[in-house]
């Protein structure tokens, strides 16, 4: 069976998605904290959908370490302004509000109280046909992540679907597969069958819902 990531590669892979998170809340801001679409995105499709994310940067990466990590990234706004209703209940009510908002310009504002408060203001415009490019910026206590996205939007999707999603040839699928295929010809698997398949059925199930 393969070893597990090092911490450091974990730790990596949690600072990515930080800056993400920033920009999902932007994006979804909770109940509460709603703003009618941005001026910018008016031809855009009337249900929020699902958007294919480029990660330009991510709080100083290379444009390149960036998009390796995100390769494929997919996320469903539908599930996420579900789940941001959903944890609203816990956060206490978040005030948002447009800084600018103009034909070619949005700048947003989203603060949600909590130990520590939050704020996040992302600036959107447009990158291209049905696409545009989102500057964003969360500050929570003494941390602050910024991230640099394009998205295009690519078709509808459910409130029920999984927010994030990874096209199957990314990186992180790819580790994912491998892992699957050295768990199946370890001797431990053979040694104890029937909680090998356990545990595979798990892991697989798992790959199966992120890597589309």
């Amino acid at each position: 069976m393969p070893a597990p990531a090092p911490r450091s590669a974990r730790r990596s892979g949690r600072a990515r998605l930080a800056p993400l998170a920033a920009l999902l809340c932007a994006l979804a801001p909770p109940a509460g904290a709603d703003l009618p679409a941005p001026r910018v995105m008016s031809d855009a499709p009337a249900s929020r959908g699902a958007w294919k994310m480029e990660m330009l940067e991510v709080n100083g990466a290379p444009p390149q370490g960036a998009q390796a990590f995100a390769s494929g990234l997919t996320v469903c706004m539908t599930a996420a302004e579900a789940m941001s209703r959903s944890e609203q209940a816990n956060r206490g009510r978040c005030d948002a509000r447009y800084l600018e908002n103009t034909p070619e310009r949005a700048t947003m504002e989203v603060n949600c109280p909590g130990e520590p408060p939050s704020r996040t203001r992302s600036t959107v415009t447009r990158d291209g046909a049905g696409a545009f490019r989102v500057d964003t910026e969360s500050v929570r206590g003494d941390r602050t992540d910024r991230a640099r996205v394009r998205m295009t939007y690519t078709g509808p999707c459910d409130k029920d679907a999984g927010v994030i999603s990874l096209g199957k040839d990314s990186p992180v699928c790819r580790n994912a597969s491998a892992q699957i295929a050295g768990m199946e010809a370890s001797p431990r698997c053979a040694e104890d069958r029937a909680r090998c398949e356990r545990e595979l059925t798990q892991l697989r199930a798992r790959v199966a819902s992120l890597c589309k």
